[in-house]
């Protein structure tokens, strides 16, 4: 029985000490990075349920460095303070565009998605009124410019609908109660929009508010406003667009509608 009590207390002395190893400074769990679904190109339409994680882990290769290499390493990297102060300054910038909607009267539709060289993508859908829904059609196509340098010109059509109308032409999926949504839109082909048009032209649920359109480098941030009427609503579109390898287009657009003009 004491041979017993003396094995048992030995096993219980190693196993806490083992634990104290495991506690020592320095010594750490490894947490494996995680690949988060951005979706496929193609896809007809995104929801706000966000995208979905997968736990895979992934392989980081490790660098193997020379005598020389390891001493220059050693170095602390120079820092470029103004680089870094202006990344901060455009973070600041993004969370203060997707804080605006707690702090203000206004609508918006955030949606980063790509499409085919032969797509239009629906988006908004949010309401502005009694039986009247805002829809913002975005065509993207690719020009060549005077100087032969290539161009993105995007025709966007931004349609008030009402329920009937939305009903009429199976735009249901779209039409939403949400104020502010993101990755809230459809991929339609352009058949379809331009179906969508015609019977907006002739129908007494739908108007045509506007329809700009814009001429952007690829990649670079361009920008349209409509103000209607001196203190009334105000629509502003932001979009960036840039060609895929599949020959489409990577669209980030942001639609910002206040109830009055800033």
């Amino acid at each position: 029985m004491q041979k017993q009590v003396l094995v048992i207390g030995a096993l219980i002395i190693l196993a806490i000490g083992s634990i104290m190893i495991l506690l020592q400074p320095g010594s750490h769990e490894t947490i494996e990075p995680t690949i988060v679904d951005q979706g496929k190109s193609g896809e007809r339409s995104w929801s706000n349920a966000g995208a979905s994680a997968n736990s895979d882990p992934v392989e980081v290769p490790k660098a193997e460095l020379s005598p020389d290499d390891t001493r220059e390493a050693d170095k602390p990297e120079a820092t470029d303070d103004e680089g870094l102060k202006e990344q901060l300054a455009e973070a600041r910038r993004e969370i203060e565009a997707l804080a605006a909607p707690l702090n203000q009267d206004m609508l918006s539709s955030t949606v980063h998605a790509e499409i085919s060289e032969n797509e239009v993508l629906v988006t908004g859908g949010y309401p502005i009124g009694d039986d009247a829904y805002e829809f913002t059609f975005i065509s993207p196509r690719k020009v060549t410019l005077p100087d032969g340098q290539e161009a993105i010109a995007m025709d966007a059509h931004v349609l008030v609908l009402n329920q009937d109308f939305i009903e009429e032409n199976n735009m249901r999926s779209i039409a939403t109660n949400a104020r502010n949504t993101l990755q809230h839109a459809e991929a339609w082909t352009i058949d379809e929009a331009t179906a969508a048009w015609s019977a907006a032209e002739g129908h007494d649920g739908a108007n045509l508010l506007s329809a700009p359109s814009i001429l952007s480098l690829p990649g670079s941030d361009a920008s349209v406003s409509i103000a209607q009427g001196d203190g009334g609503p105000s629509y502003t579109l932001d979009i960036n667009a840039t060609p895929t390898l599949e020959g489409g287009f990577a669209l980030r657009s942001r639609i910002v509608r206040f109830e009055e003009s800033q």
